[in-house]
């Protein structure tokens, strides 16, 4: 694989006993191991087959489909239980993400058995958007041939183009994702406007600088949008900002040894920030995506704890805020809560909870005011005593 921008390669690969499955061996390359890989098989494999039932309404609710579908959703349920309680001994991105992944599914099979069907196909639908979250963090060295067989044995008529390129990036189909995404942004039914405000911009170019590491397919694609006749001036200038950093950073050079991912990773979001005239700002966007492939990178090869891994966990949660297109799974409070919960003493603490409250409230806020439900409201004040109990005595 390409190095991204110069600043460093994907992570050693673990190389695969003999006799080792496919699918196990993509999970060892990718930093996992056999058990999850198993389970993440079986559980892509049941997705292939509800996904496109979970498209057409009228398809997820044939009673004669019923059973199987049902049948289908507890099995998927149990596998993502019990890859719950492995990712306890994993890192704690991923264990955030099984974790995720089981409620979701979880609460899929439980509205399916209540008869709430248009809920529970909701549900479906939005477990890609777990996939994605944890299958574009870190770099991949190629597509997987269990994930190529996966898409091909699906339905794929109920899909969209974006939702085959979603689904292609779920399951690891990352050269075809990017055929597909350019594919979509290269037709004319869709303004470029469009293609931004729907988060497949933000979707593409993770996967050309966290997963690929290809800044000059990412280059060549945004030039040939900005060159569209029906290109708005706002999106124009988003383009023009993601042009020049992409360039400005493949002439840096930028180091990233032991110490120096974190502060080129810090030094990268307060460039972003210099290019926003606004919070909503997204030309800062391909800043915050290199600096969220320098942490993750560094939180995976770092042992846990210290106040160096808890400053990484706290720029996650911040480069996440300002990456995020997706209000489902949203990793960022979990990051900002695991900077303060590892290092509540450190001087970014107070910032990293500023941070995750004003997020919090956000997310609560609606026209009546702000209703924290209990769990949350009391999860924030045991993080601020947390926070106060650990200052350093005055006078």
């Amino acid at each position: 694989m390409a190095l991204a921008f110069g600043l460093c390669p994907a992570l050693p690969a673990t190389a695969a006993p003999a006799g080792t499955s496919e699918a196990n061996a993509a999970g060892s390359a990718d930093g996992g191991d056999a058990y999850a890989a198993e389970r993440m098989r079986v559980i892509m494999a049941i997705l292939a087959y509800v996904l496109p039932r979970s498209m057409d309404p009228s398809r997820f609710a044939d009673p004669e489909d019923s059973q199987a579908i049902g049948s289908a959703l507890r099995s998927m349920a149990e596998r993502a239980d019990d890859l719950e309680t492995h990712g306890v001994e994993r890192g704690s991105g991923f264990r955030h993400l099984a974790e995720v992944l089981a409620r979701d599914v979880r609460e899929a099979d439980r509205r399916f058995r209540d008869g709430r069907i248009e809920e529970s196909a909701f549900l479906v639908q939005q477990l890609t958007e777990n996939c994605l979250a944890c299958h574009a963090r870190l770099p991949s060295t190629s597509d997987t041939p269990m994930g190529q067989r996966l898409v091909e044995e699906m339905d794929l008529d109920g899909l969209t183009l974006p939702e085959r390129a979603r689904l292609q990036m779920a399951t690891r189909q990352f050269s075809a994702s990017l055929d597909t995404w350019e594919k979509i942004f290269a037709s004319p039914n869709t303004t470029p406007a469009q293609l931004d405000r729907m988060g497949y911009l933000g979707d593409y170019l993770t996967l050309c600088i966290r997963v690929t590491g290809d800044p000059q397919r990412a280059l060549a694609t945004l030039r040939r949008l900005a060159t569209r006749p029906d290109t708005s001036d706002w999106v124009a200038r988003d383009l023009a900002a993601w042009i020049d950093t992409l360039e400005e950073l493949q002439t840096r050079g930028l180091e990233t040894g032991d110490g120096s991912s974190l502060k080129t990773a810090r030094e990268l979001l307060n460039e972003g920030d210099r290019v926003r005239e606004r919070p909503a700002d997204k030309t800062g966007l391909v800043y915050d995506l290199v600096a969220s492939s320098l942490l993750y990178r560094y939180t995976e090869s770092q042992p846990w704890g210290g106040h160096h891994v808890a400053e990484a966990y706290y720029l996650l949660g911040v480069a996440e805020s300002r990456i995020d297109r997706s209000y489902w799974i949203s990793q960022s409070e979990f990051y900002l809560e695991t900077a303060i919960r590892m290092a509540p003493d450190a001087p970014f603490a107070r910032q990293a909870y500023d941070h995750l409250e004003k997020m919090t409230l956000q997310g609560y806020t609606g026209s009546s005011g702000v209703h924290l439900p209990d769990d949350v409201r009391e999860n924030l004040e045991a993080l601020e005593q947390l926070i106060d109990a650990s200052a350093p005595p005055t006078g």
